[in-house]
């Protein structure tokens, strides 16, 4: 059974702002990060995953006379998925790739009013995933990570500390410093663990709060408007700023309809 089974969970109290605040207007940014934060951005799941160099998907749109912008469908941009002679290999859908996560919570530390107190939300459904006992290290962005030996005395990660229910949806929660990012997934191997990215995980400050639906190919961060320009400008990360009502679902893409 995974680690994130949420029974026996009672709901936490570290969760209850978020409800409140999220829209109801589909596939809106709003649904799945709340509203209020000054600027919002959409992180892209880089295509053709695993691979040692991605590839973005403005250089798909490219190769394909389609147009890249901020409510982009990758089926839309990638019509027929013909990019190459074997078509690009689709983004991550509910995952933001190891190297990718790494870049995003390298930037939203220096954001972070308390980078040692965050929360860290995972989908009840993911059931082949384990709470690792190791602190994972990054190595050249390759999708599973090395584990240190030996065990570092202050590598334990916590248990979970209770449950958001949200709709459609539920998730246990985790609360830690913000490399616990970094810590959770599928382990290949005693020594290898395959990072998962978390689905929800914010400032205990509120200063920003990162969602990557299970559903979707991106990841959305709604923070001030100087993370959002951070963000925007990290190398190795494709991501645009969008607006709360933009629609991300998959008939929204109307410029390559």
């Amino acid at each position: 059974m995974s680690v994130f089974d949420v029974a026996g969970l009672t709901e936490s109290e570290l969760s209850a702002w978020i409800a409140p605040l999220l829209g109801d207007d589909f596939g809106a940014v709003t649904t799945h990060v709340p509203r209020g934060f000054q600027s919002y951005v959409r992180v892209f799941h880089p295509a053709d995953p695993g691979r040692e160099e991605s590839t973005t998907w403005s250089s798909i749109a490219r190769q394909n006379g389609t147009v890249m912008h901020q409510m982009a469908q990758f089926d839309a941009i990638a019509p027929g998925n013909q990019t190459n002679e074997f078509g690009p290999a689709a983004p991550r859908t509910g995952d933001l790739a190891p190297t990718e996560l790494h870049r995003l919570t390298a930037t939203l530390r220096r954001h972070t009013p308390s980078p040692e107190d965050c929360v860290f939300a995972f989908w009840e459904g993911w059931g082949d995933l384990a709470r690792p006992t190791r602190i994972t290290t990054y190595q050249d962005g390759r999708p599973q990570v090395h584990m240190p030996e030996p065990l570092a005395p202050n590598a334990r990660t916590p248990p979970p500390v209770g449950k958001l229910t949200l709709p459609h949806r539920q998730y246990a929660l985790f609360r830690g410093d913000l490399d616990l990012a970094e810590r959770f997934g599928n382990w290949a191997n005693e020594r290898w663990l395959i990072v998962r990215s978390p689905n929800l995980m914010w400032n205990t400050d509120r200063a920003w709060l990162v969602a990557t639906e299970i559903d979707f190919d991106s990841t959305l961060v709604g923070g001030t408007s100087a993370l959002i320009t951070d963000i925007i400008d990290t190398e190795g990360l494709e991501a645009a700023e969008v607006q709360p009502t933009d629609l991300l679902h998959s008939e929204a893409d109307t410029f390559n309809s």
